[in-house]
């Protein structure tokens, strides 16, 4: 996903920027949750280039925001995602496609954008999870902590000319990361190169690797200063600035320097917003989540 802009389906949670740096904090105020899903969550927003949609968690339910009105309503996209399946809704181009999996079946979709309906199936041989889909290259990746070593699902890439994912060697030492192999949620990119880190089992950071394309292979490498980070906690402000949460606290990525400096001005929020809960309706930037109790918390990024 690539800096806030609506029209090429760039949402949040983007590294690819490297541009204009503004230097500037990252202030966020508490915003209104009228009209919004109960309960509402920033990762399960998605777009098919024009509009934006959300997926309920629990009604299985799919939204479409009216921009104008800023409201949510029921929009049937085809079918109404079954809450016992894992799902992900991933672009390739101007393609929208979403990965469904449940017991019996899985399956991509292909989006129709006449209809805006998802209608064409692929049946699919590996299940597939939207927190481990990854770039590099302009090739698609999923790779997948599954727990056994060796297995071929670990790293799948996107076959476009059969539509299916397809095991893909991919040399990455698993003992070095522990022994559930790559994890895609991690993986981030910057400056068309693709980096993961390696942590133990307490969490700690051990070393960062670069995805190297012609051998798919990750190989150690080094970074100027902190780079204890993860993609799945990244996302992008206004300006194009890539900023990430870390242990708690909020670092923004200076492409000056090709730096990770921290940045802790965020006002009302007790912790630095997580990625992935960060979205966009095409001209403000949310960071939505629920509590325990499954009450809505909206905030809106300060335009600077």
């Amino acid at each position: 996903m690539t800096p806030i802009s609506f029209n090429n389906k760039a949402i949040y949670r983007t590294v690819d920027s490297y541009g204009y740096h503004s230097g500037g904090h990252a202030i966020w105020l508490p915003a209104s949750t009228d009209g919004l899903p109960e309960p509402f969550h920033g990762s399960r927003v998605w777009t098919d280039g024009t509009d934006i949609y959300y997926l309920h968690s629990v009604s299985d339910t799919t939204y479409k925001l009216d921009k104008e009105s800023k409201t949510w309503s029921h929009a049937d996209v085809g079918f109404d995602w079954d809450s016992t399946g894992r799902y992900s809704v991933f672009h390739d181009g101007d393609i929208t496609y979403a990965c469904y999996n449940n017991s019996n079946i899985q399956r991509v979709y292909q989006f129709d954008d006449s209809t805006k309906k998802f209608s064409t199936y692929y049946n699919q041989e590996y299940p597939t999870g939207k927190d481990y889909i990854w770039y590099n290259g302009g090739d698609i990746y999923h790779s997948a902590n599954t727990g056994i070593v060796g297995d071929p699902a670990h790293n799948l890439k996107w076959n476009r000319s059969t539509h299916k994912w397809e095991p893909v060697p991919m040399s990455f030492n698993p003992s070095l990361y522990g022994t559930y192999g790559l994890g895609g949620n991690a993986v981030w990119n910057y400056k068309g190169d693709s980096y993961v880190g390696d942590w133990d089992y307490d969490g700690n950071f051990l070393r960062l690797y670069k995805f190297n394309h012609s051998t798919s292979t990750w190989n150690e490498t080094s970074w100027n200063g902190y780079c204890d980070v993860k993609g799945s906690n990244m996302w992008t402000d206004y300006n194009g600035v890539v900023r990430c949460r870390s242990h708690d606290l909020q670092y923004r990525l200076d492409s000056s320097t090709d730096q990770w400096l921290i940045d802790n001005n965020y006002l009302v929020l007790a912790y630095a917003p997580s990625g992935y809960a960060v979205w966009s309706d095409g001209y403000n930037i949310f960071y939505s989540y629920y509590d325990d109790y499954y009450i809505n918390k909206n905030y809106i990024l300060v335009r600077q």
